[in-house]
């Protein structure tokens, strides 16, 4: 929260300073960027993987891409292009290693 109080447009102010209001809107904040990480985190990791450990990789060199909102985080994984599959081969079965026999 203490963070997020000091964002631009947030509060932009320290956690001790604000008045209820830029703290009602800052514990809004941190709420929205809560559920669109934890969203970002349940989808199917087959898929989602590399989208993941890209938004990691980004944040450790320092470009903070993640989504900061329930809507961004539905858009992301929506429209996200992995070149993975939508869904898994079954019994893990890939086109490599079936073969079919007359």
């Amino acid at each position: 929260l203490k963070m997020i109080m000091t964002e631009p447009g947030i509060a932009d102010c320290d956690h001790g300073e604000a008045t209820a209001e830029q703290r009602d809107a800052a514990l809004e904040t941190s709420k929205e960027r809560y559920l669109a990480l934890l969203f970002l985190s349940n989808p199917d990791g087959y898929r989602y993987k590399k989208l993941r450990d890209d938004l990691a990789n980004q944040y450790l060199m320092g470009s903070d891409n993640y989504p900061k909102s329930l809507e961004q985080a539905v858009k992301l994984l929506n429209n996200y292009r992995s070149g993975i599959p939508k869904y898994r081969p079954k019994g893990g079965h890939t086109e490599e290693n079936v073969a079919f026999v007359q």
